[in-house]
């Protein structure tokens, strides 16, 4: 989906055609005054707004922003995990889901597991505290 600065929605399905189309509906001068897009990281749709609104600037919802950084996150999190050996493995993929939750949401026993963790594994520490940092901003 992809709302102009005035809040109109332009499609329903997420593909190139679909926003074509609906830029061609819309037409060329209209389209022209769209200032600010909100949108979803999908390739398609980051295509579809340099063809037809290139001097828009393009604003990334929270969700896909914080989807993206956990992916992050946990992808680093999986490369530590397969040079690991024993006891450590375990210590690493215990806690995933406490780096999952919001901190606000965390019981101080899991705030504690989660600070044992972040004080263990440097890039990790890095990686969590940015997503953080980006999830208050």
């Amino acid at each position: 989906m992809i709302w102009s600065a005035a809040g109109f929605w332009i499609g329903k399905d997420r593909d190139e055609a679909t926003l074509d189309r609906s830029f061609a509906w819309l037409g060329t001068q209209r389209a022209r005054t769209i200032q600010v897009v909100r949108c979803d990281m999908r390739r398609p749709c980051l295509a579809a707004l340099r063809r037809h609104v290139p001097r828009a600037t393009a604003v990334f919802n929270r969700f896909h922003l914080m989807q993206h950084l956990t992916r992050v996150v946990d992808g680093v999190r999986r490369a530590m995990w397969r040079q690991m050996r024993g006891w450590e493995k375990v210590e690493l993929k215990r806690p995933r889901f406490l780096r999952l939750k919001n901190p606000e949401n965390l019981r101080p026993q899991e705030q504690t597991r989660l600070s044992a963790l972040l004080r263990l594994h440097s890039p990790i520490v890095k990686l969590h505290l940015l997503k953080e940092t980006l999830r208050c901003f």
